[in-house]
């Protein structure tokens, strides 16, 4: 006598979908919640302007590229921000390049 054939239930999948669908929902919901963290002034938007604003970093050059890629860091922006100063924030991005 032969026995049924169990049929491979699809619930595993449709489980594997939730799961990343609530993955993808806590992935946004902290990146959210870091953006928002951002300390006045320490936006990338705003980090960049200043950059922008700062006599002696053209678009073209090599310390232009690297405040790009350096405050993309929340820590790193928020340090740039604290120095006020204008020419010192130029020497020191001079000097963490």
């Amino acid at each position: 006598m032969m026995g049924k054939v169990k049929k491979k239930s699809k619930k595993p999948y449709k489980f594997g979908a939730q799961l990343l669908s609530h993955w993808d929902q806590l992935l946004d919901r902290v990146s959210i919640k870091n953006d928002s963290m951002d300390k006045i002034w320490c936006s990338i938007s705003e980090v960049m302007t200043e950059v922008y604003s700062i006599p002696g970093i053209t678009f073209n050059d090599e310390l232009y590229y690297f405040a790009t890629e350096y405050f993309s860091k929340r820590k790193k922006r928020e340090m740039g921000a604290s120095i006020e100063d204008i020419d010192r924030k130029y020497q020191w991005l001079q000097k963490m390049y």
